[in-house]
């Protein structure tokens, strides 16, 4: 009884550990997706839209540049 009590404890402090590593992570990752957002934002691309065709925006990408 002893030994599957300590399991379930080391169990249950790993997940924790593996949790808290997750946080972490998804603030940064976080972060860079509001980077990213805002960025597209100012470049008035807009991804959420229905009917985004990228194809649309590389080319008046290119006519801007000519």
């Amino acid at each position: 009884m002893a030994k599957m009590r300590g399991l379930a404890v080391c169990q249950m402090n790993m997940m924790q550990l593996l949790l808290q590593k997750i946080s972490r992570r998804s603030k940064a990752i976080h972060k860079q997706e509001k980077i990213v957002n805002d960025n597209l934002k100012r470049k008035r691309i807009y991804l959420e839209k229905e009917k985004f065709d990228l194809m649309t925006v590389l080319r008046k990408s290119m006519d801007m540049q000519e």
